[in-house]
This record gives structure tokens, C-alpha cells and sequence, in this order.
């Protein structure tokens, strides 16, 4: 009895063939898939070659991150997501303090002799002991007859505004020496500042709250800040915030000219209010001196 078996038809080996050579390349494929992802689960040194970091300077910059342990994760997906991501947190304080290295500049600051307080130091001291350039930034205003004077300069530092407690308030660009404005408003002047540019700044009064552009023209009353202490704008938002003798805090929107809010804090007088640029949260003192209140 024959055995022998019959050749497959061409068109069936052809097929075959195909099925086969996309078999190969879709095992390649996942073979290349799997290479990547393995490399990224890696932990990749990108300073390899570069000189070692002090351990001091590194702890400066950790915030915890190397006190983490993946281990405690329940499940084998958890523990591989939070190596990489304590990995993530790792690299970065070491980027930050490379940079750090890199970083020439500090800040200039003022020190005086052994036992010397600073606010002894005077400007004309400062002047003196500082380069040319910095020097040269060095101006004098005598105004003697309508003080005490609250300032209030625009976020670039160039124009600079003035009131006086007994009614005087300027404006002026400091670096020229333009005087932009000049006038007395005739009643008590207890707060001034810039708002979003330097052609309007607002002004505690009296009762009232004033709007004034860089000409000394009144543009607005605002009657509801009435016995504002002091102002704060924040640009970023676009509010005027005022507190005041009675105890209210008053947050006006100066886009839409609408008061967004006001609330008593039944503390007391409100003579003492700054913001936090990085968050515009007002902080507040009071008489009692026991506390500052953080309002947002």
C-alpha cells in the first residue's frame, strides 16, 4: 500500500508562507514593544558621568522622597507605579540641586558689625558702600510739611506714588524724575496704591474710597469702601481690597466696578493688611496683637 504523500497545491503553500512570515513579524513587534517598555520601568542614571553630590545638599532639596518604601504596597501593580514614581521625585532633587551648583547669584542683603542693628544703617551709608550702577538708583525727597507718607510703587518698579497723610499725593515715574501728577485732595489721606497699570491708583480718604487716573483727575467714588485703613490691589484678579476702621474687609472687582464681598471681622480696626503675591491671601493684624488672619 502506498504511503506517499501528495504536494501541497502552490496556492495553499502561499498562503502558509504569508500566514507565517506575519506570524514572525508581529512576534518582532512584540518583541521591540517589550524591549521599550523595559527600558522605560529602568531607572536611568542621566548624570552617570558627572561628579558626585554633596548629601547635604541633596537632603536640602528632598521633601521625603527617599524615606518612601514601594514595599509596602498590597499588590505588585501598586508597588511598580510607586518605585517609578518615587524614582520621578528622586531625580528631581537631584536635577535641583545640580542647578543649585550652577547658580552664582544671591541676593544682596545687609550686614552690620558685631551688635550693630541694620535699621541704624542710613540710606546715604548704603549708597556709598554699594557699586555705581546701584548707586545711581539713589534719589531724596524732602517733604517735610504733609507727612506721614504711605508709598506705593507698580509690579516693575519704575513709577512711584505718594500720600501724604494731610492730603498731598503725586505720582511719579522715579527713574526720569517725571512728575506724572500733583495735588491735594484737602482731607485726610490714610492709604494710596497702583492698580493694574500706571494710569489709575485709588486713594483711602477720609469717608470714602477715590479712583484718580495719572493726571490727578477723579474717575470714581466709591462709597461702599467708606473708612478705608488700608488697600491692597491684587493684578491678577483684578480686585481692590480695602480694610477698614470698623472692621470690615471690603474685596472690589475693578473690571465690572461690582463689589464682590464685604464682611465684618469683629475684630477691632483694621490698620494693618498685606497680601501674599504668590497667592493673594490678605493677611490682617489687629489691636490685640494676638494673631494674624489669613483670608482668601
Amino acid at each position: 500500500m502506498s504511503t506517499d504523500l501528495k504536494p501541497l497545491p502552490k496556492a495553499k503553500r502561499k498562503r502558509l508562507l504569508e500566514h507565517e512570515q506575519k506570524a514572525s513579524t508581529r512576534d518582532e513587534k512584540v518583541k521591540d514593544v517589550k524591549a521599550e517598555v523595559t527600558s522605560l520601568r529602568e531607572p536611568k542614571n542621566e548624570f552617570a558621568d558627572a561628579p558626585p553630590i554633596e548629601a547635604s545638599r541633596l537632603q536640602k532639596h528632598d521633601t521625603g522622597a527617599s524615606s518612601l518604601n514601594p514595599s509596602n504596597m498590597r499588590s505588585a501593580f501598586h508597588r511598580e507605579k510607586f518605585e517609578m514614581k518615587k524614582r520621578k521625585l528622586v531625580q528631581r532633587s537631584e536635577k535641583t540641586a545640580r542647578a543649585e551648583i550652577l547658580n552664582k547669584e544671591e541676593e544682596g542683603f545687609i550686614e552690620g558689625d558685631d551688635g550693630e542693628p541694620t535699621y541704624a544703617i542710613r540710606q546715604t551709608e548704603i549708597a556709598d558702600a554699594v557699586d555705581i550702577a546701584n548707586a545711581s538708583k539713589y534719589f531724596e525727597l524732602h517733604l517735610e510739611n504733609f507727612g506721614p507718607y504711605r508709598v506705593s510703587y507698580t509690579d516693575n518698579g519704575r513709577h512711584l506714588l505718594l500720600g501724604g497723610k494731610r492730603g498731598h499725593v503725586a505720582s511719579l515715574d522715579w527713574q526720569t524724575k517725571n512728575l506724572h501728577c500733583e495735588t491735594n485732595v484737602m482731607e485726610t489721606v490714610r492709604d494710596v496704591r497702583w492698580m493694574h497699570t500706571e494710569n489709575i491708583y485709588a486713594v483711602a480718604q477720609k469717608h470714602y474710597t477715590y479712583v484718580y487716573d495719572n493726571q490727578g483727575t477723579e474717575l470714581h467714588c466709591i462709597k461702599q469702601m467708606h473708612e478705608i485703613h488700608r488697600l491692597e490691589f491684587l493684578p491678577r484678579h483684578f480686585l481692590l481690597v480695602g480694610s477698614s476702621g470698623t472692621g470690615w474687609l471690603h474685596w472690589l472687582d475693578v473690571s465690572i466696578g461690582k463689589m464682590v464681598t464685604s464682611f465684618p471681622c469683629r475684630m477691632g480696626s483694621l490698620d494693618v493688611m498685606c497680601q501674599n503675591p504668590g497667592n493673594a491671601i490678605i493677611h490682617t493684624g489687629h489691636d490685640n496683637g494676638e494673631r494674624i488672619n489669613l483670608f482668601k
